[in-house]
């Protein structure tokens, strides 16, 4: 069984391939539509994170702040090394990294063979969502990484692929049976499939109106009709996703059913749904920070949403997860890589450097490290 450092070397390795290439460059108003390759840290805050495509004003700020350089991601093949990186990449984490872009790509063309009403090809689908059945084990801190990215796709494609690894997840911490596993992970790619055919109400770039949320509101049923009709696809899939935003109080839709109605695997399956939705960057709502995200489903868990499902959510990603950036007791700016399960406050941190370089990179286990603590949770300031 790996150590929790075996887990942070193996976290190192996958990173890499996260950065891929990237180069210094001065801060410049040329820089614009550039993307980060590493967060900007300034004053003991993080001011953008890795992966922002650059702004106008985003670097008018900056300089303001006195950032003087940007790493951003190159395509000239100049690789950057980062500090105290232990070796070459694993050839497993970049195949785990390069599936993920696949079933991106299959959810993609799933949603549209749905939309031209084509036959849907399963099989590929099918074989994704085992894989990543048999990464929860040996590769969960890789996966967790994977949920905590931004992606370029649309957020129906990300927001699939995040939920079927996350309900997989939470359905083998809560000891279901392989199979029904295998469901959770395929009723997370196909669970949105009905918000194809309201698709010209969700794309608008207004908010939409209290009527077109009720349109929006049937997605579950057309998603489960699509799904009825596909071979091979165990029912409790149909289930799930008819169910998904079911709550246990009734006061879910599409049909306000109760706990006694629901299906167990509903009941993981909502909560790794509503866990996603509520902490992703998405049209009409702004990016809410995972840990309150995790708050409100734990102030929610035996009224809406199943307490046990709560609790694997816990256990998985801690109260912290991975992805987050917190500030410690020592005054230290970090970002959370990996989660603690039998501890939820105490993960596993990357302590970012500061902008002047005087002060290094460090990696620390909070679960050792008992002098230390986090006292706040970051926003992104610029």
């Amino acid at each position: 069984m790996l150590g929790r450092w075996d887990v942070l070397r193996d976290y190192y390795r996958g990173k890499m391939e996260q950065l891929k290439y990237m180069v210094k460059l001065p801060l410049g108003k040329d820089l614009a539509g550039r993307i980060l390759a590493k967060p900007v840290i300034g004053h003991d805050q993080v001011l953008l994170e890795e992966g922002t495509r650059l702004e106008p004003a985003q670097l008018e700020s900056l300089e303001k702040t006195g950032i003087r350089e940007l790493f951003l991601e190159s395509d000239s093949g100049m690789e950057v090394v980062l500090e105290g990186h232990p070796g070459p990449l694993e050839a497993e984490a970049l195949e785990l990294v390069s599936s993920y872009q696949e079933t991106l790509d299959l959810v993609l063309a799933i949603q549209d063979s749905v939309k031209n009403d084509d036959k849907i090809e399963i099989g590929s689908c099918q074989r994704l969502v085992e894989y990543f059945s048999r990464k929860l084990g040996s590769k969960r801190s890789h996966l967790l990484e994977l949920l905590s990215r931004k992606t370029p796709y649309n957020y129906l494609l990300s927001h699939s692929l995040n939920v079927s690894i996350l309900a997989m997840l939470l359905g083998r911490r809560q000891g279901v049976a392989d199979l029904e596993v295998t469901s959770l992970g395929l009723a997370g790619i196909l669970h949105d499939l009905g918000m194809v055919k309201v698709k010209q109400v969700w794309d608008k770039e207004e908010k939409i109106t209290q009527a077109e949320f009720f349109q929006v509101m049937r997605h579950p049923i057309y998603s489960a009709d699509i799904i009825g009709r596909l071979h091979g696809v165990p029912g409790q899939v149909g289930v799930i996703s008819y169910q998904h935003h079911e709550r246990l109080d009734g006061s879910g839709y599409p049909r306000g059913l109760g706990r006694a109605r629901i299906h167990k695997l509903s009941r993981i399956f909502m909560v790794a749904d509503a866990y996603e939705a509520s902490s992703s960057e998405r049209r009409h709502k702004d990016t809410r920070h995972k840990f309150y995200s995790i708050s409100e489903l734990i102030n929610l868990a035996g009224t809406q949403f199943d307490r046990e499902a709560v609790r694997a959510l816990v256990t998985e990603l801690s109260l912290f997860p991975p992805g987050s950036y917190i500030r410690l007791s020592n005054g230290r700016v970090a970002r959370v890589i990996d989660t603690n399960p039998e501890r939820a406050d105490r993960p596993m941190v990357e302590i970012l450097p500061d902008t002047d370089g005087h002060r290094k990179r460090e990696w620390v286990d909070l679960s050792d490290a008992k002098e230390l603590k986090i006292v706040e949770v970051l926003q992104c300031n610029v």
